[in-house]
């Protein structure tokens, strides 16, 4: 690589990471490029993206940024998944894919300035996407008009109930 292309590189990638909210550090050695175009259409559907990486220009791209943490981990074959809308989501597919595919590793992953081992990215990845989320608590707001109608039926049964005990005594009385 030429001095600009290097320069436009880790222009790039300090691009990418200032507009990711989280990122993950693969190896791929072995990975196809079938499989590699699947993982990035697959992370392209999750809000993310998928770029191989020169190491020493990756540090450099790294410095001053919040992902400066994961700077000492980054060596060997380097891929790194940057998550733009989802980081849950991101790691699902980074999850699922390295149980699909045994190539592609997780080496690291970095959110909120802190670094993620492994096992922290699989715990990211079992948690509901915020589609899911959102979904839930619209369920919960839907459910609350629902719950409100059941308590007013119930008291109104309720009042018929007592309504209809005060007629038949009424009547048994007149007899």
């Amino acid at each position: 690589m030429r001095r600009e292309e290097k320069k436009r590189f880790i222009e790039d990638l300090k691009d990418k990471l200032s507009r990711a909210q989280a990122i993950f550090m693969t190896d791929y050695t072995g990975l196809t490029v079938k499989d590699m175009i699947d993982l990035r259409r697959k992370l392209k559907k999750a809000g993310g993206e998928y770029k191989v990486v020169k190491n020493t220009l990756y540090r450099i791209a790294l410095t001053d940024t919040p992902y400066e943490v994961i700077k000492e981990f980054v060596f060997g074959p380097t891929g790194v998944a940057f998550s733009y809308d989802d980081p849950i989501g991101v790691a699902k597919v980074i999850v699922d894919f390295s149980k699909e595919n045994p190539n592609l590793k997780i080496k690291k992953g970095a959110f909120s300035g802190k670094v993620l081992e492994e096992k922290d990215v699989e715990r990211l990845a079992k948690m509901p996407t915020r589609e899911q989320m959102m979904a839930q608590v619209v369920g919960a707001f839907a459910m609350i008009p629902m719950r409100l109608i059941l308590v007013l039926k119930a008291n109104l049964n309720n009042l018929i109930l007592v309504l209809n005990a005060i007629k038949a005594k009424k009547e048994e009385n007149k007899k």
